[in-house]
């Protein structure tokens, strides 16, 4: 009897310790659950006036005796360029960058670069320059407008002006094209060569412009 008893009672332990041993092992062999990672967007690179300087102007861009001179990539000095049009009311904008032409060693031209994180400082700015240039040349006699068909939105205007005893012929070629507004301005009554630049000038900046 008494042996009857001790073997149950071994039995017991030995169910009990495998029992045991076999819900760690199924615990063990249960796999935690694959946590899910989230990506976040990788940001749009930064843009800087270095980045578009050399895009600017290339061989070819400009007609004979015109060439590239100084550059600006502070607002304060194209302010100091264009007083009235960039004046404190004017949208402030991401990255700013001007180069003048010359011709004889004269200022003859130049092309502005501006790029705007917000949409809607862009289309504020377009828009002001776009009144300045039409007001700028349309008080002018004579004068020609063309669509040129830049970018997302564009204007072209060649205009002749006398002061005194001097002529002065310009073309302007203002366009817009994603996040940024563009200004070139050649001292030539030829708009079709304005023009050309331009163009030429929308290809180079888009892939910065759009990224």
């Amino acid at each position: 009897m008494k042996y009857t008893k001790l073997w149950t009672t071994v039995f017991m332990f030995v169910f009990i310790v495998t029992s045991g041993c076999a819900s760690n092992t199924t615990f063990n062999n249960v796999s935690p659950p694959t946590p899910q990672i989230t990506t976040a967007p990788s940001p749009k690179p930064s843009l800087t006036a270095m980045d578009l300087e050399p895009l600017l102007i290339q061989t070819g861009d400009l007609p004979p005796g015109f060439n590239p001179s100084q550059i600006t990539d502070t607002m304060d000095g194209v302010k100091s360029k264009w007083p009235v049009l960039f004046n404190e009311s004017f949208p402030q904008p991401d990255v700013v960058i001007l180069q003048s032409i010359e011709q004889n060693q004269e200022i003859a031209g130049s092309v502005y670069v501006l790029y705007y994180s917000l949409n809607s400082s862009q289309k504020a700015a377009y828009e002001t320059m776009k009144s300045r240039v039409i007001a700028y040349s349309e008080n002018t006699s004579p004068f020609e407008k063309l669509d040129p068909g830049i970018g997302d939105q564009s204007i072209a205007y060649g205009y002749k002006r006398t002061l005194g005893n001097a002529n002065f012929d310009n073309s302007s070629v203002l366009f817009s094209k994603c996040g940024g507004v563009v200004l070139t301005s050649i001292s030539t009554y030829r708009v079709e060569q304005a023009v050309s630049y331009a163009k030429r000038l929308e290809r180079r900046l888009e892939p910065l412009l759009c990224r």
